[in-house]
């Protein structure tokens, strides 16, 4: 097993894991959505199940290996996103993220190597 693959695994199952836990209890995480971006979208329970929808998607294509370097670039995107949108706000739910972004560029770097 490769380290590369090990990368692709840990990412993968950390995005299918978040997708399942937000479509579990929307609720629960509707509280990241901050306020200046609430009043953007129609609904944040439907913002939060298209992102659940999304994480599910990112984690298994992660995790199947088709154009990992391009998979990498998506899921570093939605977590610089994520950083910009809450990580002022509540970093202390956030700063692991920092690492997922890191982890997914290294994995984009990797992928387009």
């Amino acid at each position: 097993m490769s380290p590369i693959f090990v990368l692709q695994l840990g990412l993968g199952i950390t995005f299918l894991l978040t997708g399942y836990l937000i479509l579990k209890d929307d609720d629960k995480w509707a509280h990241m959505v901050p306020p200046w971006f609430a009043h953007r979208v129609p609904s944040v329970r439907s913002f939060m199940i298209g992102t659940a929808l999304f994480d599910l998607a990112v984690g298994a294509w992660l995790i199947s290996g088709y154009f990992t370097g391009l998979a990498a670039v998506v899921a570093a995107a939605h977590l610089l996103a994520v950083l910009i949108a809450t990580g002022r706000h509540t970093f202390h739910e956030t700063y692991r993220d920092i690492g997922l972004l890191l982890s997914a560029v290294a994995l984009a770097m990797f992928g387009f190597m």
